[in-house]
């Protein structure tokens, strides 16, 4: 991209004359890494990408932002069991399990399945324990066996096979074609939560529960819009006329918003904080932050028509204040100009007061962990 597109592209965006100001965190935490959970809640793994998929990881303790621990190789952390974090060496083709809590190899599988030495993001509907891993194979997705020469023995569908052997323990054959990778398998204790593909645009839509032993289902919750799982245990339903949370073994409401939600976005970038986005004829959008366990609105107000910029969701600060973050992934970006930038904005207003850096994916993807420690500099 030349300089004269890019500074165009960029007045496209929300809040470009806005100050700029930055975020930070009061903990010590690094600021050119990429952080992401574990299973150990007091833990985080920050990645500085080295190459493509390719990563230093290291552990930092979530309460002081103290490092723990740094893997003696680099790789690519690509899911987690219930208790250890899974960390693929494209070197040496293998998967390390890893303890979060000092960063040891506990176990290593080599060479690695193809699915997760393929190259082509299948770890994205891919879920591990100790003893399985579940693959989602799509329509147009190529698992290989070498360079040349494809794995054929993973049909469309989930198929669940063991680390040590391969052996497949079952396959579940999708509700309907699944074309592209869209959902990751989410596991439960003795359950695996699978949001299927949509019949149509618009709904309907359903998932299951099946077995994590056998893969028979135990369940199918349906809606007639659309389901989603945004972390933490929190499955989504939302239609034009109402979004609910519902627990994710039993389909039951936990609670429930009932207003006009055509279109509307759920989303969320703090634990704790659900993001409710619904837009209008005008290009406007209604805004919702909505308390993540009870559902109760914190607080409602309108944007204005943001044009092409990719809204992510928004942030109630602890002294009332409105962050909103907006992100468009390098990966979606038909013209390479990815982005990941706050703002800070008055809903009474209805002003930008300011903004960071539009490469924030750093203090971005502390947020779920660090929220309540953020601040703006002057």
């Amino acid at each position: 991209m030349n300089l004269l597109t890019s500074c165009f592209f960029r007045k496209e965006n929300y809040a470009t004359s806005a100050p700029v100001k930055k975020i930070s965190c009061e903990l010590s935490f690094p600021v050119d890494l990429i952080y992401q959970a574990t299973p150990e809640s007091s833990v985080i793994v920050g990645k500085k990408q080295i190459e493509p998929a390719i990563f230093e990881v290291s552990g930092f303790e979530v309460s002081s932002g103290k490092k723990l621990w740094q893997l003696p190789f680099q790789g690519e952390i690509v899911g987690n069991t219930e208790k250890q974090l899974l960390a693929y060496e494209e070197k040496t083709s293998t998967v390390h399990f890893i303890n979060p809590k000092d960063g040891q190899v506990t176990r290593k599988i080599s060479p690695a399945p193809n699915p997760l030495t393929s190259k082509n993001s299948l770890e994205s509907g891919m879920a591990f324990t100790d003893d399985m891993y579940l693959t989602t194979k799509g329509l147009y997705t190529t698992i290989w066996a070498s360079r040349q020469q494809q794995d054929e023995t993973f049909p469309i569908g989930i198929t669940a096979r063991t680390w040590e052997t391969n052996e497949k323990k079952w396959f579940l054959a999708p509700v309907k074609q699944i074309v592209i990778i869209e959902y990751r398998p989410v596991i439960f204790g003795d359950k695996v939560l699978i949001i299927n593909t949509r019949q149509k645009i618009g709904g309907p839509h359903s998932y299951q529960n099946v077995s994590l032993k056998t893969g028979q289902e135990l369940f199918r919750g349906n809606s007639e819009g659309e389901f989603s799982y945004i972390g933490n245990g929190f499955l989504m339903d939302q239609t034009s006329a109402f979004v609910r949370r519902i627990d994710p073994l039993t389909n039951k409401d936990i609670w429930k918003i009932e207003a006009d939600f055509t279109n509307a976005r759920v989303s969320s970038v703090a634990i704790g904080q659900i993001t409710i986005s619904t837009p209008h004829p005008d290009h406007t959008r209604t805004i919702r932050i909505v308390e993540a366990e009870t559902g109760k609105i914190l607080k409602q107000f309108d944007l204005p028509d943001l044009q092409r910029t990719v809204f992510n969701a928004a942030f109630l600060t602890k002294d009332n204040k409105t962050w909103l973050n907006f992100n468009l992934e390098s990966n979606k970006s038909t013209d390479k100009d990815h982005y990941n930038y706050w703002v800070g904005y008055n809903p009474e207003t209805k002003k930008a007061e300011w903004r960071t850096d539009f490469g924030s994916e750093s203090i971005s993807s502390l947020f779920p962990f660090a929220s309540e420690k953020m601040k703006v500099e002057n």
